[in-house]
């Protein structure tokens, strides 16, 4: 495409559209989804096969990002964003009715695969759609519109899931599901260069496209461990005797400092910069869960919870940054996929490590391993920020040409 005025305003109302339709999307899913681990354990789960079923579906969500990164540099963002989401809205529906929790999360698996083939397309669209200046603020947006639904989500869920049951949430956020992936159809632009994407898989583990790799997959398996894993709603439900209801308020109240701040801490991205920005948020966020573990006062679990986020909310935005400056290129769907792939994975395997290690440590042991994983992405941060030479492959001119267009 050219990036004349008019196709540059066209691009940058992706971030509006994307953050727009992921927000409803979430909004919907949200409802139930924190609970999700308790789903399955009253469908019949244990603690471990709960957590083995948590690292099967991060590993459906992983492998197919290769796949998807070299679909698309050859076809496209939009398709990769768009059809993946309709397979998605037939997941949620077939999951809606109760049945044995091997049932549930087979098509959970479904779920996580067409989740899979969407692979970095956020990530790429963005990035393509501003300026290299702009991408700390792009994606605070899109994170301060997936925040808002995370509040608001979990707070509404807890209201219904009192009145009208889970089954009926998920079958509603499956129609909403469908309905968001007919609007990227419609309003989503398309920023893929027209010339040929060559991408070669061995240069991912060349450089600082490898220093890449070990963050992403050191990132992946710290999170895991915290909010982004079951382990958060297990501990709080078994060693707080939190009912299902108040762990959606937490996930609901707990969230929304990290919501409100999301611009503000795009533009203290933009200044500090993000490998810095990434190392710190990391190190508050750990440090912070382990002060929340020695908590039981309901309101101080719920503002140590909160602040938490915050430094999440800062790991997450400055991680996509951090993604987009050192893969932009030739191939940059593709070798975001392949990292992608390669760190989804470590990430999933940690995650049975850490339910034995709850098991046989209690279970908040799993956030002190997220904290000791978390600084070896830190150290590599470090190195990979000043480590000499150039990236993985050279930026096309086209794309240094962009950047000056959109300036």
């Amino acid at each position: 495409m050219e990036f004349t005025p008019e196709a540059v305003a066209t691009t940058r109302r992706n971030v509006l559209v994307l953050s727009l339709t992921t927000a409803i999307l979430s909004f919907a899913v949200r409802t139930w989804w924190p609970i999700l681990p308790i789903i399955l354990r009253d469908r019949g789960a244990s603690v471990v096969e709960i957590s083995l079923a948590w690292g099967a579906f991060t590993v459906c969500a992983s492998i197919p990002q290769l796949w998807s990164g070299v679909l698309q540099d050859r076809y496209g963002r939009k398709p990769l964003l768009a059809l993946p989401t309709f397979v998605a809205a037939i997941a949620y529906i077939l999951i809606a009715p109760t049945s044995p929790w091997l049932v549930t999360a087979g098509w959970l698996v479904l779920l996580n695969l067409s989740q899979g083939f969407q692979g970095q397309s956020f990530t790429v669209l963005l990035a393509e759609s501003v300026g290299s200046h702009e991408r700390s603020r792009a994606f605070s947006v899109f994170q301060f519109a997936i925040g808002l639904a995370s509040v608001a989500g979990p707070a509404l869920g807890g209201i219904l899931l009192l009145r009208i049951g889970v089954s009926p949430l998920i079958l509603a956020s499956g129609v909403v599901v469908f309905l968001m992936a007919v609007a990227r159809v419609r309003y989503l632009k398309e920023t893929k260069s027209p010339q040929r994407q060559a991408f070669d898989f061995r240069q991912i583990f060349r450089g600082r496209a490898l220093w890449l790799l070990i963050v992403a997959s050191a990132f992946q398996i710290a999170i895991n461990c915290s909010v982004n894993g079951p382990f958060v709603p297990l501990f709080l439900s078994h060693d707080r005797s939190f009912a299902p209801s108040a762990v959606n308020y937490l996930f609901s109240f707990g969230m929304l400092p990290g919501v409100v701040a999301s611009v503000p801490i795009g533009r203290l991205i933009q200044r500090l910069g993000s490998f810095r920005s990434m190392a710190w948020a990391l190190g508050g966020h750990f440090g912070l869960l382990a002060l929340w573990l020695l908590l039981a006062q309901p309101f101080l679990v719920y503002v140590v919870f909160g602040l938490s986020f915050i430094c999440y909310q800062a790991a997450l935005i400055a991680f996509y940054v951090v993604q987009s400056d050192v893969a932009e290129g030739r191939g940059f769907g593709a070798m975001l996929g392949g990292i992608g792939m390669l760190s989804g994975i470590a990430g999933a395997l940690g995650l049975p490590l850490a339910g034995v290690v709850a098991l046989n440590f209690g279970r908040g042991a799993p956030f002190i391993m997220g904290g000791v994983v978390a600084l070896v992405a830190m150290v590599t941060l470090r190195h990979l920020q000043t480590k000499a030479g150039t990236r993985p492959w050279s930026v096309q001119p086209a794309s240094l040409a962009a950047d000056r267009a959109r300036s």
